[in-house]
């Protein structure tokens, strides 16, 4: 309200201005009717006016600014891997015992179109991981090393533009709270293992899915980092970094 009322005095001057302007044109020309003539006119363009600058041009300069917040979210989301997610995703691919399942769907080709990438993620959300950490120290002291920069990502502004990536981390910080919140991880009630491991199988689907997510927009737009993540992939036992 207090904006509104800070915008009156403009407005009000804008139309006296415009008053004076019209009764200038009056008092040279003597032409009523061509004042009127010209004012309908205008009038009449207006709601074009409107139509351009508030849906066209508007919608021009949101789909840009949008496309910004999703490059630095995905700059983000690189410096998330970069940091913490390769490592987490490792170790807890390799509590799998059914990972084979998805191996070919885990191993990137620079070749690799949309529909390569949709069938993958197809399958890791049909996906039935068997993962059974009965050690849960390693897990946990990677999470707390890096909870300080969780914490900067979560209070990150471009976090808001990505639902999936948001419940990502929220996922990691919940996994990291339930095994900070043990006094001893190493002696854990059978059931107390089955919540910590469904914890982690949730972080696990996750995890996999923004992986590939990212690969795609490394594809399309960094062709040369996609190159080095397939030459990298942790999934491909035949994957070398040298290109022969």
């Amino acid at each position: 309200m207090k904006k509104i009322l800070e915008k009156i005095p403009l407005a009000f001057a804008l139309i006296l201005l415009s008053a004076g302007m019209y009764g200038l044109h009056y008092l040279v020309f003597k032409d009523i009717q061509h004042i009127f003539l010209y004012l309908l006119g205008d009038i009449a363009f207006l709601p074009l006016e409107i139509l351009f600058v508030t849906l066209i041009f508007h919608k021009l300069l949101e789909d840009r600014e949008k496309k910004n917040s999703l490059k630095k979210l995905n700059m983000l989301i690189g410096i998330f891997f970069s940091e913490l997610g390769y490592k987490l995703l490792e170790m807890t691919a390799q509590s799998d015992d059914r990972l084979k399942q998805l191996q070919n769907d885990l191993l990137l080709q620079e070749s690799w179109l949309k529909k390569d990438f949709q069938n993958a993620l197809n399958h890791i959300e049909k996906h039935k991981s068997a993962i059974n950490i009965t050690n849960f120290v390693e897990i946990q002291g990677l999470l707390f090393a890096k909870r300080e920069f969780m914490l900067k990502i979560i209070e990150n502004p471009a976090l808001l533009e990505h639902d999936r990536f948001s419940e990502l981390m929220m996922s990691i910080l919940h996994l990291e709270e339930e095994l900070g919140s043990r006094n001893n991880l190493s002696r854990l009630f059978e059931n107390d293992k089955n919540h910590l491991n469904r914890d982690i199988v949730r972080v696990y689907k996750m995890l996999l899915q923004e992986w590939l997510f990212y690969m795609q927009h490394l594809q399309k737009e960094y062709p040369y980092l996609f190159s080095l993540a397939v030459r990298t992939n942790p999934f491909d036992q035949n994957a070398r970094v040298e290109i022969v």
